[in-house]
């Protein structure tokens, strides 16, 4: 009995498994694994953001890690991102 419940298992995790690996060369067969940063970018634009290159000062600072948003109610954006 064991065994075969071992086997469903084998059989459904290696579906999910094809699934996966389908889904990656639908990706890459259709292109949208390229020009990841160009999608970036229009992302950025649309939500009225600087690109990195405009706000990057290059050393880590926090003007390299983009807007951070405050909504000042004590919601989880105006704890800071470390605080969960």
């Amino acid at each position: 009995m064991l065994e075969h419940l071992t086997l469903g298992e084998f059989v459904v995790s290696a579906l999910m498994a094809g699934a996966a690996l389908c889904a990656f060369a639908w990706g890459v067969a259709s292109g949208a694994l390229r020009n990841v940063e160009g999608v970036k970018h229009d992302v950025l634009r649309v939500e009225g953001v600087k690109p990195s290159s405009e706000n990057d000062r290059g050393d880590g600072g926090p003007e390299s890690r983009g807007p951070h948003v405050h909504r000042g109610d004590g919601g989880p954006e105006s704890r800071g991102p470390h605080v969960q």
